[in-house]
């Protein structure tokens, strides 16, 4: 990568997605060297390539190997690392205005969106890791989470419909959060989406659409509920 320099960027997404396959491999030496080809992706075309990067890390962090999901948030801090240090004195006051500076806004809405439904992972290695990430880039989770809604309502809708369970349940965990905090916001937004889920033919949006009610009616008091249900 370093020597082809931009002309490998649209190499990218099928060498980066075989790398992430590769973190595990059963292998511990062939874990290590793909994810040391990972970070030399990650390092070299973080400021240039994020077109071709975003889409294999956002797929990849709900991978069903922990693994993977793991080798993924590492790539992911090592992403908002750089972007951070483009300015440190910013990133110090507020660390996700820089990475929206340097990634944009819609790129960093995405992965930032994946990153807070991973706090919920089923995987304790995952949700761990993606704690500790979702602290050091958001100064103002309240404030973020209003700002990722909309991205969160479309990723919610296709965990649901997944025929993984590992999606459905992840991402029902983290419509309940999403609950607890901002449930006049949520509500009226996400109970449409669901209601309409339960009448597809899909038999997993349905599914899907069930875990994720539960985990509704379990996070919202009962003055919710009443109102909007």
């Amino acid at each position: 990568p370093v020597s082809l320099g931009r002309s490998f960027a649209h190499h990218i997404p099928e060498v980066l997605k075989l790398c992430f396959a590769c973190t595990a491999d059963d292998m511990e030496p062939v874990r290590d060297a793909a994810m040391r080809a990972c970070n030399i992706i990650m390092n070299s075309f973080w400021d240039s390539s994020m077109d071709y990067i975003r889409p294999v890390l956002l797929s990849n962090m709900l991978d069903e190997s922990w693994r993977v999901q793991e080798a993924s948030l590492n790539c992911l801090h090592e992403l908002f690392s750089k972007a951070m240090d483009t300015d440190p004195a910013q990133a110090a006051r507020d660390s996700s205005k820089v990475v929206m500076k340097v990634f944009g806004d819609d790129c960093t809405k995405s992965l930032l969106t994946m990153l807070y439904i991973l706090r919920f992972d089923t995987s304790a290695v995952v949700s761990q890791r993606a704690i500790v990430i979702w602290k050091t880039v958001v100064a103002n989770p309240p404030r973020m989470l209003q700002e990722i809604f909309s991205n969160f309502r479309t990723v919610l809708v296709s965990c649901l419909s997944s025929s993984s369970s590992h999606k459905q349940v992840v991402a029902s965990r983290a419509l309940g959060d999403l609950v607890e905090r901002l449930a006049n916001k949520v509500l009226p937004a996400v109970i449409p989406v669901l209601e309409n889920g339960l009448d597809q033919p899909d038999e997993y949006m349905r599914q899907g659409v069930c875990i994720g009610l539960a985990e509704l009616i379990r996070a919202a008091g009962r003055e919710h509920l009443t109102t909007y249900i």
